[in-house]
């Protein structure tokens, strides 16, 4: 995962394309999942986080082969008590409208069962929180701020009901890198974002191929992914590196920008 311009997802994500942030209700939003058929669990039993390199992980921001903005990610796994977070900080260039810069925050279970998440934008390196959340026995709780054009920002509660697929939209590609990555694989999960409420997406794994980066050339596995976000398919593309622990080593994404890896550095004990 983007003026309220997000699909807040991405490290930078559009914070995995710019939408304004027109909120339905959760609840509305779940009962379309129900009445669609798909409130059982998928298949994402094999979710891992183990199998991903634990590190910060630097990245560029090309739109048509220009840099438009650096990020930089970072995993680590939290020995106390085992689960996995990510974090995300985005600097885009002044005058790119494509995405926002940004921190973000994610913290989730080894099998990508969601825990909390937050995120803010950064506006002449001054903060505004956009939003905070916690999951807990299918739910999400927390805020967002709300910001429209024609009304100053305004804080709504959140409390919605989540499938128990879920994955918080922020790390949607730290799942489909988690999966068995076997050439053919299809697999169906949700993901949850305060915007558009529950999406569904669809995951295939593609062949193995040379991805050349700042950082090098890998031999990486191409997944692509589709989010339905109430009706408007939205189509990434992961790279990541066909050696375990993964390295995410590219992302294309729906507005096509061009996310390429620069360099990275392993976590002591990762």
């Amino acid at each position: 995962m983007g003026n309220l311009v997000f699909s807040i997802a991405m490290r930078v994500r559009l914070s995995h394309t710019s939408l304004c942030i027109s909120v339905f209700l959760g609840l509305v939003l779940y009962s379309q999942v129900i009445a669609a058929g798909i409130d059982e669990p998928s298949d994402v039993s094999g979710l891992d986080a183990g199998r991903l390199q634990q590190g910060v992980f630097s990245y560029r921001d090309l739109d048509r082969g220009k840099e438009v903005g650096t990020s930089s990610i970072t995993i680590r796994k939290l020995e106390e008590s085992g689960k996995y977070r990510f974090s995300n900080v985005a600097a885009m260039n002044t005058g790119f409208s494509g995405f926002r810069s940004q921190r973000w925050q994610a913290t989730a279970r080894a099998n990508f069962a969601p825990v909390s998440a937050a995120l803010e934008f950064v506006v002449d390196k001054k903060s505004s929180p956009i939003f905070e959340l916690h999951y807990e026995a299918r739910r999400v709780r927390g805020f967002v701020i709300e910001q429209k054009e024609s009304a100053p920002p305004a804080r709504r509660l959140v409390d919605d009901p989540i499938s128990e697929d879920t994955v918080d939209q922020r790390i949607d590609w730290a799942a489909v890198m988690s999966a068995p990555l076997k050439k053919g694989r299809r697999s169906e999960f949700s993901v949850y974002d305060p915007g558009t409420g529950v999406s569904r997406v669809v995951e295939r794994v593609g062949a193995s191929e040379a991805v050349k980066t700042p950082a090098g050339t890998f031999q990486a596995i191409r997944i692509t992914y589709d989010i339905d976000k109430r009706g408007k398919v939205e189509r990434y593309i992961i790279f990541t590196t066909q050696k375990k622990p993964r390295v995410m080593v590219r992302e294309d994404f729906p507005n096509g920008v061009v996310t390429e890896l620069i360099h990275w550095t392993r976590l002591t004990g990762g």
